[in-house]
């Protein structure tokens, strides 16, 4: 099977990237955003979904599309292809406005965001330490942590 016409990479003329962009797809879940069904990179997507062994562990995959407000044509088209990706084993979100996204990516940072770090520590005050140069060492520490400045 050769590649899609004008593609600039698939299977057969660039086997590593694609072997490296299946394994990130067995180990890794993936979010799409921007592309439209006409899009070529749907088709890589669809090519390797359908790739896969059967019974393949694959972490979930997620493609955001804007819900088409067309003629019913167009809309029973656009169920087709949803029912196509899903049944490649990507999960489809659909929103009737681009400007529903922000707050669905502001949940999901949100969700994703790593899990907060707790320091704990103690010291002596006969080592010439006090509370106060404690407090001081401990924001420093936080705020370096944190990637923020004291200011």
């Amino acid at each position: 099977m050769g590649c899609w016409q004008n593609y600039p990479w698939c299977e057969e003329r660039h086997p590593i990237p694609w072997t490296r962009l299946r394994a990130a797809w067995l180990t890794n879940s993936f979010l799409f955003l921007g592309l439209s069904f006409d899009d070529p990179n749907l088709n890589l997507l669809l090519r390797l979904s359908r790739s896969l062994p059967s019974g393949a562990d694959a972490p979930p995959h997620y493609v955001v599309f804007k819900k088409k407000t067309d003629p019913t044509t167009l809309e029973r088209l656009q169920e087709l292809r949803v029912a196509d990706l899903e049944k490649s084993g990507l999960k489809v979100h659909m929103i009737d406005s681009y400007t529903d996204l922000l707050p669905q990516m502001e949940k999901l940072e949100v969700r994703c965001r790593p899990a907060m770090l707790f320091v704990s520590g103690s010291f002596h005050a006969s080592d010439g330490g006090d509370d106060a140069s404690a407090l001081t060492v401990a924001r420093y520490i936080a705020t370096t942590l944190a990637g923020h400045s004291d200011r």
